[in-house]
């Protein structure tokens, strides 16, 4: 028998998606977590208990799905935005709880769109920028990394990409570049310049590479990026999966509230 479990939330998000997920993981034996939209700014916390209700593991779930505690596998899907080096710092958490095959349990679909430290750095500016008028962002990057794809289509990385050395460089130098375009027009700002200092030392290092591919190759080195096709495959299977909604309808760039509103 298969089932298949779709969570949606119809609010603003901080609907508990991550313990909703996880029970059903637990009840239905979900051999597998779908996350389908979203990104490394998502935040659910899922809280388990020994039969004496006192905690035993404690996780915010952000890339990784929140399912793992309850020994599901993950899968990001295409309409993830990935984030590789917050995901290796989610799952050395992960690590700490005794958690130690997330990596092995998680597939990724190769035509995931990748957010970069060059996209994180111009949306944490161009939020300072706006002043008053800030949108209230999670400063991650995916706004970026979004309108980069829809302008620019396979000329930005992604996952599959995350493999071969050459062609991740040339795609990092075509964004870090793209990226420093827009920075320069936010310099009337002077105050961006403090305000993200840290940020932009990412985008304006010179020596972007010597660090920033070898971080991503440790990133491949754990991660299993896989087809399109696979997804399809697992589905096949019998028994539960569960897929896990990210933030929240009335978050939706265009039918939500501005400028409340999130890719």
């Amino acid at each position: 028998m298969r089932q298949a479990f779709l969570t949606v939330d119809l609010g603003f998000g901080d609907a508990g998606k991550g313990s909703i997920v996880d029970f059903l993981t637990r009840t239905y034996e979900a051999h597998m977590v779908v996350r389908y939209n979203g990104g490394a700014q998502a935040g659910h916390r899922v809280v388990a208990t020994a039969a004496d209700g006192v905690t035993t593991q404690e996780h915010v779930f952000a890339q990784f799905g929140a399912g793992t505690l309850a020994g599901a596998a993950t899968h990001l899907s295409r309409f993830m935005l990935l984030e590789p080096l917050a995901m290796l710092a989610e799952e050395a958490h992960l690590q700490t709880l005794g958690v130690t095959d997330a990596f092995q349990r998680t597939t990724i679909d190769a035509r995931a769109v990748v957010v970069t430290p060059f996209q994180r750095a111009v949306n944490r500016a161009r939020e300072v920028a706006r002043g008053v008028g800030r949108h209230g962002s999670c400063g991650m990057g995916i706004g970026e990394a979004m309108a980069d794809y829809l302008a620019h289509g396979p000329h930005v990385l992604l996952a599959g990409d995350l493999a071969d050395r050459d062609r991740l460089y040339a795609k990092l130098t075509f964004l870090r570049a793209l990226n420093l375009q827009k920075v320069q027009a936010l310099q009337p700002h002077s105050d961006v310049w403090a305000a993200v200092a840290t940020e932009l030392e990412l985008l304006l290092d010179p020596a972007w590479d010597e660090w920033l591919l070898d971080a991503y190759g440790e990133f491949v080195a754990q991660a299993q990026i896989v087809p399109g096709h696979y997804l399809t495959a697992r589905l096949a299977q019998p028994g539960a999966v569960v897929f896990e909604g990210a933030q929240g309808g009335l978050l939706d760039e265009w039918d939500g509230f501005h400028p409340c509103t999130t890719w």
